[in-house]
């Protein structure tokens, strides 16, 4: 069967009421948090989201970002109770790979249930569920309604699958869960299976090459998890090493909002600021910088070791009302990506940082 993507995909806007988590005696080969949710128009609505992997390496990778910040959560705000549908509509799908809504190595590789605190997906999830339930947050779930439209699955990554999954692949089709606070502040809860390949087609979703996640965090110098939750609070993400070969160079600073009107003679245009953190001189010839909106300015001369090089852009246009950078190597493969927020766009004339 050729490759067709899910069927239906969009995000559910709901209030969070309840979960169960099933342990490994109630589930040891597929076991699922069904998360209870109210919408406010329907009957009982149910979650059910992936807590371990049928593979043989059954792990999955967990992202989480307690202060979450995106362009895109300027439109989600803006909509009603209940599911909508984002078939085609890539401001407000997710993506994994090419949102920039995460960073690849800023996850967690979990077991579903093993013993001790603070050490599986279980343990991870219930703070966070908890304390979204107990504020009357506002939770967007992302990924596939079920058929008799009484909730919603495939909350995790939708691409980069091979095999018998290959036939869901596809590009902005990614699930998850975004939650939002009475106070203002988002929380972001992201998945993929330890099998999922992390680089893929841009128009299908299929993987390209061999490298997946349960590769890239055996990588990994840092913790690959962060310290056991405290007194009911979540967990922090883990710290990134940034020492594997495709993250050498990354996107330190951008200019995105120049003093000035914009293409006014004489000022200095958009410009993205990339650093080489090894030790090697990295050649750039055919490599790219993307502006999320499908434009590409090209790059040419190689990076010295330890040093940075400021690029103009004006190939890739960078709005103003917040969007996302994204770094391509030769091959068009994602080397590493960013965003930024209308409100951090709005100081003329200064550079934003990224970590």
């Amino acid at each position: 069967m050729p490759p067709q993507g899910l069927n239906e995909y969009g995000v559910w806007v709901a209030k969070p009421v309840s979960f169960t988590a099933e342990t490994h005696e109630q589930d040891p080969d597929s076991p699922h948090i069904h998360l209870i949710y109210d919408d406010g128009k329907s009957s009982t609505l149910k979650a059910a989201i992936n807590i371990k992997s049928k593979s043989k390496e059954s792990r999955l990778v967990f992202w989480i970002y307690p202060d979450f910040k995106h362009p895109m959560l300027d439109d989600l705000q803006g909509l009603s109770p209940g599911f909508h549908d984002l078939k085609g509509n890539r401001e407000l799908s997710l993506d994994y790979i090419r949102s920039n809504i995460l960073q690849l190595r800023e996850g967690s590789l979990l077991d579903h249930d093993i013993p001790g605190p603070g050490n599986d997906m279980i343990d991870y999830f219930t703070p966070i569920l908890n304390n979204a339930i107990a504020s009357e947050a506002t939770v967007y779930l992302f990924g596939e309604p079920f058929r008799g439209k009484d909730g919603i699955h495939d909350v995790h990554m939708n691409q980069g699958n091979e095999g018998k999954f290959a036939q869901y692949n596809g590009v902005y089709q990614d699930g998850g869960l975004i939650f939002g606070f009475p106070d203002g502040h988002f929380e972001a809860v992201f998945l993929a299976f330890g099998v999922q390949k992390y680089h893929t087609n841009d128009e299908t979703g299929q993987p390209i090459g061999d490298a997946d996640f349960a590769s890239l965090y055996k990588k990994k110098s840092g913790p690959q998890q962060p310290p056991p939750p405290q007194n009911g609070e979540a967990p922090s993400p883990a710290t990134p090493s940034g020492d594997d070969d495709d993250a050498q160079v990354v996107i330190q600073a951008a200019l995105v909002n120049p003093s000035g009107p914009d293409g006014q003679r004489g000022v200095s245009g958009e410009s993205v600021t990339l650093y080489n953190r090894s030790a090697n001189s990295i050649s750039l010839a055919s490599w790219g910088v993307g502006n999320g909106k499908g434009a590409t300015q090209s790059l040419s001369g190689s990076l010295v070791g330890m040093s940075k090089r400021t690029f103009a852009v004006p190939g890739a246009p960078l709005s103003n009302k917040g969007g996302t950078i994204t770094l391509l190597d030769s091959n068009g493969l994602k080397v590493h990506g960013v965003r930024y927020t209308r409100d951090e766009a709005r100081r003329q004339g200064q550079f934003l940082f990224f970590n």
